[in-house]
């Protein structure tokens, strides 16, 4: 769980709706499946694509809404965005 948490303070964000983004590069969504594996989490992980700088990046991520889990990220450890 500890690595679970790491991830979050380093690659996530809280909404200003208060929803917990945890996103990674396509390459690396093996990872964010071993996390909802472990949270228990039942939502799905979903993909975008994002231009910048006449480029496509291609990402993988997952909303969280559980207000439990939301509110225990303070700004101390996510990002509000």
């Amino acid at each position: 769980m500890a690595y679970i948490l790491g991830y979050i303070a380093t690659d996530g964000c809280v909404s200003e709706e208060r929803v917990l983004r945890l996103g990674l590069t396509i390459k690396d969504e093996s990872l964010l499946y071993k996390i909802k594996k472990i949270m228990e989490f039942g939502g799905p992980v979903l993909r975008r694509i994002s231009r910048a700088s006449g480029k496509e990046y291609e990402s993988s991520y997952m909303n969280i809404y559980n207000r439990e889990i939301v509110n225990s990220c303070d700004d101390s450890i996510v990002q509000i965005v």
